[in-house]
């Protein structure tokens, strides 16, 4: 008998959660499991990546916090086997849920950052500390995409190791192999230049201040950076640009649905990250053949950039060590082929996705 299975999401707009979502949607094995999406909100450009066999449900809510009473009305008119969610605080809504649902229903959760770094900037921080350590508990399982967030889920918030799965993220190779044009590299970058590129929305947990500052230090003027993202901190990006008078070299764009174009003709990947849940930017960057300079940073980078395989890991928040480390990785001749086998072998889809068969088959 098919197990039943309720994926809730707030939207699917272009996170990397949502990213993760719609490819375990689109790949999972219709013959052990039928599944339906319910979304807070149905929004996104992803939702035209789905499946149109698969069944959406829109809460039309605003926000998370206003979809309590829908969600509840929902688990109890379809009663899943297991309902499965991702981002922090709509798993902290949905665990509520549980104590008004028959026993057997499972609750499983997918966290998607480093919890203790990403409220450690915020007032809320001890609100969410009490929250997490009151509530993630009660999760039948929770799957970590990272040693490193496993590790702060057991330090910080005091799970049990046995409730926690690690399960990598997956990476979609084919549809990102389709998402590249064959359109000519000067549509993106001029030949004449080094072209760096970094994806990420503009906060301070991306880091593209110290790329930025990294950058000013580089004084080969062949070298350009293409930043594509959106956030609060973009003025205060392109006002440090202006302050060191560098805007010649470096270039924000905006958001972009299909960042994959720029990914496969750029020179280099930069990130330049204070911490990640698990980079899946730096995953789609491999699988387009283009290596990767990162700061060693929590989100087990370490485990995917392996030096003058794939890229360069630089020591943890350097400036200096940036800057001489995308001089040096833009020297260095990477084989095509070992760049996207260092994906393949590790992180597609048919690696991954039956990871999380294996856990929805046996959580009971």
């Amino acid at each position: 008998m098919k197990k039943n299975i309720l994926f809730i999401a707030p939207s699917l707009h272009g996170g990397g959660a949502e990213r993760v979502i719609t490819t375990l949607l689109n790949n999972i094995n219709t013959e052990k499991f039928t599944f339906s999406l319910a979304l807070i909100n149905n929004e996104g450009p992803l939702i035209d990546e789905l499946s149109k066999k698969i069944d959406i449900i829109d809460l039309k809510a605003v926000r998370v916090r206003y979809a309590s009473l829908k969600l509840l009305k929902l688990i109890w008119y379809k009663k899943p086997d297991i309902i499965f969610s991702t981002l922090g605080h709509l798993n902290l809504l949905v665990i509520v849920t549980k104590l008004f649902m028959p026993k057997q229903i499972k609750y499983i959760c997918r966290e998607t950052n480093i919890p203790s770094l990403v409220h450690k900037r915020k007032i809320k921080y001890y609100i969410f500390l009490l929250l997490y350590r009151s509530l993630y508990k009660f999760f039948d399982h929770v799957v970590c995409q990272s040693t490193d967030m496993r590790k702060d889920l057991i330090e910080h918030y005091n799970i049990p190791l046995s409730k926690l799965s690690l399960i990598n993220n997956p990476c979609d190779i084919k549809r990102i192999q389709n998402k590249i044009s064959k359109s000519k590299r000067d549509i993106y970058f001029s030949s004449e230049k080094i072209n760096l590129l970094s994806v990420g929305a503009l906060t301070n947990q991306k880091g593209f201040d110290l790329l930025i500052n990294a950058i000013s230090k580089i004084k080969d003027n062949r070298f350009h950076l293409t930043i594509i993202g959106e956030g609060p901190e973009k003025q205060i990006l392109q006002d440090l640009v202006d302050k060191l008078n560098i805007s010649n070299k470096i270039n924000f764009v905006g958001f972009k649905n299909n960042p994959y174009t720029y990914m496969h003709h750029a020179d280099l990947f930069i990130l330049s990250s204070r911490y990640e849940g698990f980079p899946n930017v730096v995953l789609e960057s491999l699988a387009c053949g283009t290596a990767v300079v990162a700061y060693d940073s929590p989100g087990d980078l370490n485990k995917i950039v392996y030096d003058g395989i794939n890229g360069f890991l630089v020591k943890y928040l350097s400036i200096d060590d940036l800057a001489k480390t995308i001089v040096k990785a833009s020297k260095t001749k990477f084989d095509l082929m070992d760049i996207q086998n260092s994906v393949i072998d590790r992180y597609s889809i048919n690696k991954i996705i039956p990871q999380y068969e294996n856990l929805f088959l046996t959580t009971h």
